[in-house]
């Protein structure tokens, strides 16, 4: 029997519901041929800490999210293991599953998010085998959400704006990318509630108004609220003095 026909059967076999079984030296079966700095980055990530029973590391390894690979090893060619890039065969919904597994309780929401329901996985913003997640450094952050997000790129180089670009605030400072109960995915409920969380100055004046009946001021999003007020000037919709965007020496 040729390879190719072994490896078929073999496939047929692992589609029916008979579980392939795990690779018996593990992640070093792995290594020996996938032994570049593109996938060996995880080495030093959270994924790969043998003493911490979260890790994917405590558990199959590579095969934690990758799936059995005894198979895959002796037939490298004919049985892919599960794949998480431009060639992967698993719907987005399913790739996001993977992570989810050990994930969910940290993404709650995340079924009902705007991401998942615009078939966003969880490998359209995260590196997983790279040595540094970008989307989960601060300085990096924003390049990654505007990969995407072209009318906010524009709105965060407007003279009048939240401070991103300096890195004083970031995106996930007001929005949770995995989903919420708030609108537009911000992290309080509301929009003010998600404001008052760096402005806690201004909850007093809006709730004044509310008491003195000139209602709650309208939830509009940021640039709207904002009025320019000279060059690289951020003017809040608050009777208080305009303060720079960018810091002060």
């Amino acid at each position: 029997m040729s390879r190719l026909l072994l490896g078929m059967l073999l496939l047929l076999l692992s589609g029916s519901g008979l579980a392939q079984t795990f690779a018996e030296a593990g992640e070093k079966s792995c290594l020996e041929c996938h032994d570049n700095s593109l996938v060996a980055g995880i080495l030093g990530g959270p994924h790969f800490v043998f003493s911490d029973a979260r890790s994917a590391a405590a558990k199959h390894a590579c095969e934690s999210c990758h799936g059995p690979g005894s198979e895959h090893t002796q037939f490298p060619l004919e049985i892919s293991s599960m794949r998480f890039d431009s060639r992967s065969m698993l719907a987005v919904e399913a790739e996001s599953g993977v992570c989810l597994g050990c994930h969910q309780r940290d993404h709650v929401n995340w079924e009902n998010s705007t991401h998942a329901g615009e078939d966003v996985g969880c490998g359209s913003c995260h590196r997983v085998h790279a040595t540094t997640d970008r989307v989960l450094d601060p300085l990096d952050e924003l390049e990654v959400c505007e990969t995407c997000h072209l009318k906010e790129k524009i709105e965060v180089n407007k003279p009048y704006r939240h401070p991103v670009r300096e890195g004083m605030v970031i995106c996930s400072s007001c929005h949770d990318p995995h989903g919420s109960n708030g609108p537009a995915e911000l992290v309080m409920p509301t929009v003010n509630e998600t404001c008052f969380l760096c402005h806690a100055e201004k909850t007093r004046p809006v709730r004044e108004r509310a008491r003195t009946g000139g209602g709650q001021l309208p939830e509009l999003p940021h640039p709207a609220r904002l009025q320019p007020r000279g060059p690289a000037q951020c003017a809040p919709a608050f009777p208080v003095p305009a303060v720079p965007c960018r810091p002060q020496p």
